[in-house]
């Protein structure tokens, strides 16, 4: 069956539903080289005539900036650019609220790693203040992805910020360049939204509970391959990072924003190497690989210490998080209760070639009981902070407070003081 039409397509998109268009956006996406051009001509009629464009009161001008920045077409870059250039007022007019949602997306999108052009924006006074904000605001998505160093636009705002008096002193774009200068970290990446978590969504829940805050714009972007399935963003930027090495992200909730915070260290640059060749090895599901990312990670972890990464509301529930793990042999238990500990299977570590080191944070609790009750008989009299400093910083202190209790149950050893006096003798 012959396509219809991509006139019909565009006129369809132009027309005014009061409705998202996903099965046209959907359409749009397929037939993207032939459909390329006309959105092209149609950001060119625009320059031509703004106030005419205006007045025929059409609905694909968004769309056409969305599905060109999906497209990446770098041809549409002079061409976003100049319509930021219009006369201030004709910019908000034109986009509305989509000047301040997905311009700078649109402008780092349609670049193709250029920004000298994001770049003379900025520095154009004759520009609306908040397109050049909106700009500022792009620069920081290329120092996200990788397209500019993070000191080199550091130094380009800083230089801006020392020419402020020269210009306009009182513009809301000195907000922008302050507030693009603020979100950029150099051992960081802080993305930071608007509004609070939707009803029932909390920093302690969100790897677990989804809501859909804008059902029509989380289709639109489904459709447009820009987010994945339903409720998967967390928990895919808990798999990445891990797969990288790197500490988990943090969420904080503020009083009318939300932060995430993703670190720029890599905690362990071998886990890695590791995780890929596990991963093909195996082809682990989703949680399988954020639960051998957090251990391989670590030394090893407890039931709670897990849950509590993981954000679960009980130590059980980890199993569904564990999936296969324990089975194929990549992670051992030790321990019952509230003393289980997982690690990752030394063996298995030998055999993906992982230089780990000995450690005793894997050690079993019998073990433990007997380290701990070797090293008061040596040194009588220690206090618990002086006992888990010589058997070593790798063991929680924790896991020294519980050998300690079980040998005192056992009467193997005695306590005597209280709280932070308290001491421990040999029997």
């Amino acid at each position: 069956m012959n396509p219809r039409p991509i006139e019909e397509l565009i006129g369809d998109l132009d027309s005014y539903t009061g409705f998202t268009k996903y099965v046209l956006m959907d359409e749009a996406v397929e037939r993207r080289e032939e459909i390329a051009p006309h959105l092209l001509a149609i950001l060119e009629r625009i320059l031509a005539d703004p106030g005419a464009w205006l007045d025929e009161d059409h609905d694909i001008t968004c769309h056409a900036l969305i599905l060109l920045a999906h497209f990446e077409e770098t041809r549409a870059h002079r061409l976003v650019l100049d319509l930021c250039r219009l006369p201030e007022g004709l910019p908000d007019t034109l986009f509305g609220e989509f000047l301040g949602e997905t311009m700078p997306a649109v402008l780092y999108k349609t670049s193709g790693g250029q920004q000298d052009g994001v770049r003379a924006l900025i520095l154009d006074g004759q520009a609306d203040e908040f397109v050049r904000w909106n700009a500022a605001t792009a620069l920081t998505y290329a120092v996200a992805g990788g397209v500019l160093a993070h000191d080199e636009v550091v130094a380009f705002f800083a230089e801006l910020l020392g020419k402020r008096e020269a210009a306009e002193p009182d513009s809301i774009f000195w907000t922008g360049i302050l507030d693009a200068l603020f979100s950029l970290h150099p051992d960081r990446l802080e993305v930071v939204n608007p509004g609070l978590l939707p009803l029932g969504v909390t920093p302690q829940n969100i790897l677990h509970q989804s809501v859909r805050r804008n059902n029509e714009l989380a289709r639109v972007f489904h459709d447009l391959g820009l987010m994945e399935r339903e409720g998967s963003g967390y928990d895919l930027i808990f798999e990445v990072l891990l797969s990288q090495g790197r500490p988990l992200p943090k969420l904080f909730e503020g009083p009318d924003f939300v932060k995430v915070v993703v670190e720029k260290r890599i905690v362990k640059r071998e886990v890695i190497d590791f995780l890929a060749k596990a991963d093909q090895t195996f082809f682990l599901r989703q949680r399988e690989k954020i639960t051998l990312g957090l251990l391989a990670q670590s030394d090893a972890m407890t039931a709670k210490e897990m849950a509590d990464a993981l954000e679960l509301a009980d130590a059980g529930e980890i199993a569904s998080w564990l999936g296969r793990l324990l089975d194929f042999g990549i992670v051992r238990k030790t321990g019952r209760t509230k003393g289980t500990r997982y690690f990752v299977e030394p063996e298995f570590l030998r055999r993906l070639e992982f230089p780990s080191q000995t450690s005793l944070a894997r050690i079993e609790p019998h073990r433990l009981d007997a380290l701990v009750l070797e090293d008061i008989g040596r040194y009588p009299g220690s206090a618990i902070g002086e006992i888990h400093e010589r058997i070593g910083p790798e063991i929680k202190r924790r896991q020294v407070k519980l050998a300690l209790d079980r040998l005192c149950e056992k009467d193997r050893v005695r306590p005597e003081g209280e709280k932070r006096g308290r001491r421990y003798w040999p029997r």
